[in-house]
């Protein structure tokens, strides 16, 4: 595993960084972008699970 993901698993999520499984439906990631552009901007770490398990994508292009 990479040090930038593991960085991405160690890092508290709060108002700046969030992380969501890869099985979020767009609807539901939408909201979160949303609220990171009205806010000060942020990173969601799409493919992390809350307890920081790595899910990954099932077919490639996903």
């Amino acid at each position: 595993m990479s040090s930038d993901i593991r960085q991405l698993i160690s890092l508290e999520e709060g108002q700046y960084f969030d992380r969501k499984s890869s099985r979020i439906r767009p609807k539901d990631l939408a909201r979160h972008i949303s609220a990171f552009a009205n806010a000060s901007g942020g990173t969601i770490a799409i493919d992390i699970e809350d307890d920081g398990k790595v899910t990954g994508f099932r077919r490639s292009g996903a």
